[in-house]
């Protein structure tokens, strides 16, 4: 894989769109819509259960939504839709540090309790339903880890895999994925000297804002993720991709089945809705 840099001229044609993003009160969401707003954007729309910097241009339109509850959700879309008429980019990065532990389970009064799902809520289904919520047309990242490939955080690169499939050319939509390795914001406070004394790189978030305006820029980028690691960039789906084609060969099938494949599934699952009871 080959590392390369993303330069600010390069991410242009974003004057005049509607974005809405998801967990940008600070660190990279924050970073992500200050560097849309340099570059032209219409409107900001800041979702998050915390408020932004008050001194945010006036574009910027902060409403309050907690990720994890749907109905939250459903409001976010339709207060922006009814304000701005569309939304152009939908950044799904509303995040927290993963803390469950499936191992060591706690009990109080001698009963089991179940492990703590709050990243499973907010990492994986908050990201998931503002994608579905989306409607047709426009771009659409995610926020998932570079660090935390294994991690909850995983889940978007499959859902991301499936996603690709159903959206473009068949809708006029993209999906992609952004990596961030170590980065400074919230997560990452009073962590960052840990980072630097074992020799890891730690980036500001600036530098995975460059990378979620590239994708949404270059139409090239479909069902791709960059991972970005000290202001360095490379894209993951790719190689991977060639990789399980490598390892499986051709009994898996390949994309092209795998669409014929979901259009005939498709079809049956219509055919029998409409079926009548």
């Amino acid at each position: 894989m080959r590392y390369f840099k993303i330069e600010a001229s390069e991410v242009n044609s974003l004057e005049d769109k509607v974005f809405l993003i998801t967990g940008a009160s600070s660190g990279i969401g924050l970073a992500t819509a200050e560097l849309f707003l340099r570059k032209g954007a219409n409107a900001v729309v800041i979702a998050d259960t915390e408020c932004p910097p008050e001194d945010l241009d006036s574009r910027v339109l902060y409403i309050r939504a907690d990720v994890t509850v749907c109905d939250d959700l459903r409001l976010l879309f339709a207060a922006t839709i009814e304000k701005y008429g569309r939304i152009d980019v939908v950044f799904a990065n509303a995040g927290i540090v993963d803390r469950s532990d499936y191992v060591s389970l706690r009990e109080e009064d001698g009963k089991v309790l179940e492990p703590d799902r709050r990243s499973l809520d907010v990492n994986l289904s908050g990201c998931l339903n503002s994608v579905a919520l989306q409607p047709p047309g426009g771009s659409i990242v995610m926020t998932s880890s570079g660090a935390g490939y294994f991690g909850v955080s995983s889940a978007a690169y499959r859902f991301l895999r499936a996603m690709k499939l159903q959206l473009h050319p068949h809708i006029p939509m993209r999906i992609n994925v952004v990596a961030p390795g170590y980065t400074e914001s919230n997560k990452t406070k009073g962590m960052v000297s840990e980072f630097r004394g074992v020799g890891l790189p730690i980036q500001p978030p600036s530098a995975v804002g460059l990378a979620v305006a590239k994708l949404v820029v270059d139409a090239s980028y479909h069902g791709h993720t960059l991972f970005v690691a000290d202001d360095q960039y490379v894209e993951m789906e790719g190689h991977l991709g060639d990789d399980t084609a490598r390892y499986f060969g051709s009994m898996n099938g390949d994309e092209k089945q795998f669409r014929e494949l979901l259009a005939i599934m498709k079809a049956q699952m219509e055919k029998t809705r409409r079926a009548p009871a």
